[in-house]
């Protein structure tokens, strides 16, 4: 179910390049420092919106892949 602020929840096929990216930038984050990406770190690494770079890391969590 989705929201303001939230992104739809999304079918494997369906996953838009920006949350694949954002998956794999959490990914590496995690695996290089063993916590979770920070929105700043997300945001300047994928050059989006503070919005977007808040809105990414909980659609991850709501897809079940939180790093």
């Amino acid at each position: 179910m989705s929201g303001p602020g939230r992104l739809p929840a999304l079918v494997p096929d369906a996953v838009p390049p920006l949350v694949r990216a954002a998956r794999q930038a959490a990914a590496g984050h995690y695996q290089e420092h063993g916590q979770p990406i920070t929105r700043d770190a997300l945001r300047a690494r994928l050059g989006v919106s503070n919005q977007a770079a808040s809105a990414l890391p909980r659609q991850i969590r709501q897809d079940g892949e939180g790093t």
